[in-house]
């Protein structure tokens, strides 16, 4: 077993991790990892090609899989990949990802990355072990799965080791960080939730939820300016290479609206259903994304690069995407299907071949990659009795009759193929139903998925027929605009 770092590493280190030239070490078969954290998965790069991805909440069943390292948790994941799924364990390198904080001691951090390794090499005892920054791995994630072979990456979310919005500059195989910004908008985003009331979610991040609530209000200007400086006081977790600091107390900050009155912490609203806290949320989300763009020309500014990459959970925000995609000084946006945690197991490994290795990167040969490379339908056996106990029809031309079914008001549940990589259904594990129906979103949200009335759905098309349906102007694969 051979432990050395990979260039950007985390400020905390176990002393057995060395320098090793990569030069003598071929890394072909690469596996990354993300643990200790939410989301988490691993992925499998061959000869610099992504070619599996395991998102552990599909395979246990529970949104948003948490884990750590110390947790016997750990062990079932490697044993179900291992030892169930069949994972062929010979690997040349492991690039991990342990989420970790500033505010965890030298020692935690220390005990955590000797415990990982060693659980790893009971697996994987040749393979050589190298650890990345939090950032770094979305960064890559993003830029090694580009048509770009020069860019400039915003990283944003809630917060990781190296900060909560950082900056970098890609050319060619390497990733350098240019600066990071001292907020954290992921964390901003999620007080909206608590502010507005009655909005939860089972892992405590809302965000998701009440992102679907700002297309209902209207931007009150006169709210604009306090509420940007209750984002901006949102800080992160200071890094070497951000000057944040992790505030836990600014939640419960206290500022005014103009015409409404003071804003203290969580629940100042009546929940969803007031046009009071529908104008709120839609002017924190202009005023949210009015901080992104100016983040991205800044970036644009500092590295000389118009192409650009956004990536970290706050990718996840459609309307900011469309927003920062109109922009004069952007030349060209990437964006990925796994812009959140899950995606930092890719970014590992693909940072591991590429930038490591200082192996050549011309850019992805197809604008877009398919996102279906997930797991196969695990439970094949079980659907095939579902299925026969219920005395399903097996359908002959299944397009045909499908569309006929949807056309007659019918909701269908899709399951095909590997399932597709990130939160949204992408089609592989998916409900399809009529959009025409002006009552369909609230047969969808109330009779099948048990959830808020202002949740939205994403209409698709052939992506030729784009034009007639959308005014996009480009494709959006990933549901990503």
């Amino acid at each position: 077993m051979k432990l050395h770092h990979a260039m950007q590493f985390v400020k905390y280190v176990s002393p057995r991790l060395g320098e090793v030239d990569s030069s003598e070490n071929r890394f072909n078969r690469i596996l990354g990892v993300h643990i200790n954290g939410h989301d988490t998965s691993v992925s499998i790069v061959e000869n610099g090609q992504l070619i599996e991805v395991i998102e552990f909440e599909r395979v246990f069943r529970e949104k948003h899989y948490r884990t750590s390292v110390l947790h016997p948790r750990f062990s079932k994941i490697l044993s179900w990949m291992f030892d169930d799924y069949g994972v062929d364990p010979n690997f040349d390198a492991v690039a991990i990802h342990i989420h970790y904080f500033g505010s965890e001691s030298r020692e935690y951090f220390e005990e955590v990355q000797r415990s990982a390794i060693e659980q790893l090499s009971e697996y994987m005892p040749e393979a050589h072990y190298l650890q990345l920054n939090h950032h770094l791995c979305h960064a890559a994630s993003s830029y090694f799965t580009s048509p770009f072979k020069k860019a400039c990456i915003l990283s944003i979310d809630g917060h990781g080791n190296d900060g909560s919005a950082l900056g970098f500059v890609a050319e060619g195989n390497q990733i350098s960080y240019v600066r990071g910004w001292p907020y954290s908008l992921g964390r901003a985003y999620s007080a909206l939730s608590n502010i507005i009331g009655g909005i939860y979610s089972k892992d405590g991040n809302s965000a998701g939820k009440v992102m679907g609530l700002t297309a209902y209000g209207s931007v009150v200007e006169s709210w604009k300016e306090p509420i940007k400086r209750f984002i901006l006081s949102y800080q992160g977790i200071r890094s070497e290479f951000s000057p944040a600091f992790w505030e836990a107390s600014v939640a419960d900050g206290v500022f005014e609206l103009p015409g409404f009155g003071v804003i203290e912490g969580k629940n100042a609203f009546d929940g969803p259903e007031s046009v009071n806290s529908q104008n709120f949320a839609t002017t924190f989300q202009a005023c949210w994304s009015e901080i992104v763009q100016d983040m991205v020309r800044e970036l644009i500014t500092t590295t000389g690069c118009n192409d650009v990459c956004i990536v970290g959970g706050c990718a996840l925000n459609a309307a900011t995407n469309y927003d920062v995609l109109q922009l004069p000084e952007v030349h060209d946006l990437h964006l990925v299907p796994h812009p959140n945690d899950e995606g930092l197991s890719i970014g590992a490994a693909l940072y591991a071949y590429y930038s490591y290795q200082d192996i050549e990167w011309k850019g992805a040969e197809e604008r877009y990659f398919s996102p279906y490379l997930g797991v196969p339908v695990l439970d094949s056996d079980e659907l095939t009795r579902f299925a026969r106990e219920r005395h399903a029809q097996f359908l002959e031309n299944p397009a045909t009759q499908l569309a006929e079914l949807i056309a007659n008001g019918k909701k269908i549940g899709v399951i095909q193929g590997r399932s597709e990589l990130g939160p949204r259904a992408l089609g592989n594990r998916s409900i399809i139903c009529d959009p025409r129906d002006p009552e369909m979103k609230d047969k969808l949200n109330n009779d099948v998925k048990g959830r808020e009335w202002y949740r939205p759905f994403a209409p698709f098309v052939q992506e030729e027929k784009q034009q007639i349906y959308f005014d996009l102007g480009v494709p959006s694969p990933y549901m990503s605009y």
